[in-house]
């Protein structure tokens, strides 16, 4: 009974999931303006029901996981699943680093007076994104070898929340027109989420069972969340959708959406159900 309501669950939340990506594809293509990136003020209704269907599929993963049997995935000496995925996550933080030092450029560029409190975040966003490359290429060689194990890395295991921080704080500089900022509303979404799903991440690296049922909550979350943000918008470009000029890399939330996915898969035992 128990595997029966876990297949139940788990075909509701990729329901849930893949209608939110659909939804926000179909934004992009007929219901977005390009100039601004605003959702148009007569399809404020489809606002409403894209961050329900979110909500939805993130109630629907605690339940999921309810009966699932965990352990930890820092413990395990060698994984090829976390070695491609964080090694991908390092790539595509360099391509942040580039994506933002471009954007850098083309602002001071443009404007005649720098906003600081958006320029200084924007630069340490940068910095922070460059630091994450070799935390996640580091972290994806220790899953292929015995040679180091990069749980001793200390304090760098901070780096990836002082990314996400940081490119909150620049978005916050900005001014948005309400809940018609949709894109930008998802995208405070998903980097609180990435801070809530790093500091567990750093406090799950001991076998603490409460803080791994945490860690792999949040690790769903944050890559589900990450997968709407990114898919729909590379869609749209690939299909040659009209699109308002994006303050992220969707390419790099495509990747870190996989490596948390990677990291909370890797987590659930291959017995993942208890029987009644």
């Amino acid at each position: 009974m128990a595997k029966i309501l876990s297949k139940v669950f788990s075909a509701f939340i990729g329901a849930f999931l893949l209608f939110a990506a659909a939804l926000r594809c179909i934004q992009l293509f007929f219901m977005t303006d390009a100039s601004t990136g605003f959702i148009n003020g007569n399809r404020a209704g489809t606002i409403v029901l894209f961050f329900i269907s979110c909500l939805a599929f993130i109630l629907l993963i605690p339940v999921w996981l309810k009966n699932k049997v965990l352990k930890n995935p820092f413990y395990k000496s060698k994984s090829r699943l976390l070695f491609l995925s964080s090694v991908a996550a390092g790539i595509a933080m360099f391509y942040d680093f580039v994506f933002k030092c471009v954007n850098g450029y083309q602002y001071a560029a443009e404007v005649s007076a720098i906003r600081l409190n958006y320029f200084i975040p924007l630069c340490l966003s940068a910095l922070s994104a460059l630091l994450c490359t070799l935390y996640f290429i580091m972290m994806g060689v220790s899953f292929k070898t015995d040679s180091y194990d990069f749980k001793n890395f200390k304090y760098y295991h901070i780096m990836p929340v002082f990314w996400n921080l940081f490119v909150l704080f620049s978005l916050l500089s900005d001014y948005n027109d309400g809940v018609y900022a949709e894109e930008k509303i998802l995208h405070y979404i998903v980097l609180i989420s990435g801070i809530l799903f790093f500091i567990t991440l750093i406090g799950s690296m001991n076998s603490d069972y409460k803080k791994l049922k945490w860690l792999c909550f949040s690790g769903f979350v944050y890559g589900a969340l990450c997968f709407v943000l990114s898919v729909p918008r590379i869609i749209a470009f690939l299909f040659g959708a009209e699109l308002s000029g994006a303050d992220f890399s969707a390419a790099t939330y495509l990747f870190i959406s996989a490596f948390a996915a990677a990291v909370s898969l890797s987590m659930i035992k291959k017995n993942i159900s208890k029987e009644d």
